[in-house]
C-alpha cells in the first residue's frame, strides 16, 4: 500500500532510550509504529536517542531491537519516508539503517523543505557550547577511527564504550537538578539564531528531555522532550501542528 501525498502528515519523536524490549515503552514504541501506516503517516522523523544505545550495524543491537526494526521495514516498504537523526546514543548508524534499511540517516543539523514545509531539524546535542567536555567526547566518538573500531569491535565491547560514554555525556542539564530555565534559553536562543540565518516554518530538536513549544515570529520551535517523562510525538498536517500523547 503507497502513502497518499496530497494531504501530507509529518510526524516526529525523539528520546525514548530504550532498553529492555520488555520494559514499558519498548511495547509502546512497537504499537506505534504499527499505527504509522494505518494513521497515512508520509514521513517519520527519528531525531536521535532512539535507543539507551545503537552503535553502528553491530549484530547484537540488531538482534536485541529486532522487533523494531521489522516494524520499520514495514514502514518503509510502503512508502513512508523515514529520517533518523543520530543522537548521543545511537552513532554511526549509515551502514545498516541507510544502507540495509532504507532509512535517510543523518550526522549533523539538516535543513529541507518538503510539501512546501521548512524544517530545520537537529538532534540537539551540539547546541550547549558550554558543555565543552561532552563536545569533546562527542568529536571523539564520532572520529573515523573509532568509526572503524564501532563496526569491527566485538558488541559486548561496543555497549561497554557505550556505557562509558553514556555515563559522561548527559550535561548538567540532565542531571538530578535539572536546570529547566536554562534549557529553554538555550533551545530558543538556538532557533532564534537560527532564523536568522535562513528562515524556516518549524524548528525540531531533541536531546534535552523538556517538551516545549514556541513561536519565532511566524515560525515555530519544538523541542520534542523525552518518552522517559511522556510519551508522545508531534505532528504537522495541511491544517495543524500539535503534540499528541500516547
Amino acid at each position: 500500500m503507497k502513502v497518499e501525498v496530497n494531504n501530507y502528515k509529518f510526524q516526529f519523536v525523539s528520546d525514548l532510550h530504550l532498553g529492555s524490549v520488555s520494559e514499558p515503552n519498548f511495547l509502546l514504541f512497537k504499537k506505534y509504529l504499527q499505527s504509522v501506516v494505518d494513521n497515512k503517516v508520509t514521513h517519520l522523523f527519528l531525531l536521535g536517542d532512539i535507543f539507551d544505545l545503537w552503535v553502528a550495524n553491530q549484530k547484537y543491537f540488531i538482534n536485541q531491537y529486532s522487533e523494531i526494526i521489522k516494524e520499520i521495514r514495514k514502514i518503509i516498504s510502503s512508502g513512508i519516508e523515514v529520517h533518523y537523526f543520530e543522537g548521543n546514543h545511537d552513532l554511526h548508524l549509515k551502514k545498516f539503517w541507510q544502507e540495509e534499511l532504507g532509512c535517510k540517516v543523518y550526522v549533523s543539523p539538516q535543513r529541507m523543505t518538503i510539501h512546501g514545509v521548512s524544517l530545520l531539524l537537529a538532534h540537539g546535542d551540539e547546541i550547549d557550547l558550554e558543555d565543552t567536555s561532552y563536545i569533546r567526547l562527542r568529536k571523539f566518538l564520532r572520529s573515523w577511527p573509532m568509526k572503524l573500531l564501532a563496526h569491527i569491535l566485538p558488541g559486548f565491547i561496543v555497549k561497554k564504550i557505550g556505557e562509558y560514554a553514556d555515563r559522561n555525556s548527559h550535561g548538567h542539564y540532565l542531571r538530578d537538578n535539572r536546570d529547566d530555565d536554562r534549557i529553554i534559553k538555550l533551545i530558543r536562543g538556538y532557533a532564534s539564531d537560527e532564523i536568522k540565518k535562513s528562515p524556516y516554518h518549524f524548528c525540531f530538536t531533541g536531546h534535552f528531555h523538556l517538551r516545549d513549544e514556541f513561536n519565532v515570529g511566524e515560525a515555530k520551535a519544538v523541542n520534542l522532550g523525552s518518552w522517559l517523562d511522556k510519551p508522545g510525538y508531534y505532528q504537522i498536517t495541511n491544517s495543524e501542528s500539535k503534540f499528541y500523547d500516547l
